[in-house]
């Protein structure tokens, strides 16, 4: 299970900085590959696999930058261009969080 959400931080980034942001999505095929391999945040483990419910919980932490790379991802995945102009950055933390569960037998 998979979560996005979003809170204000206030820091705005440049256009030299979105227009980087934008290159260095380019180069992932597509925004799966980009959150797996090029997301450049903070992970947290809210819980491990051994916690009373089985689940392990963890959250990655990340600014407009990288939300704006992980859009060029997915745009590069559509064979569609963005442009710094395309986006309005205004300093939202980001998180995305994963939910695992251990195998077995559901009584």
């Amino acid at each position: 299970m998979l979560l996005a959400m979003s809170v204000g931080t206030g820091q705005n980034l440049a256009t030299e900085q979105v227009a980087e942001a934008i290159a260095y999505g380019a180069h992932y095929k597509t925004k799966d590959k980009f959150l797996e391999k090029g997301l450049r945040g903070v992970q947290v483990k809210l819980a491990s696999a051994m916690a009373f419910d089985g689940i392990s919980k963890y959250a990655i932490f990340f600014n407009d930058w990288n939300y704006i790379a992980a859009e060029s991802a997915g745009a590069n995945q559509q064979l569609r261009e963005v442009k710094p102009e395309d986006f309005d950055p205004n300093g939202l933390l980001h998180a995305f969080v994963e939910v695992h569960t251990r195998g077995g037998d559901s009584h």
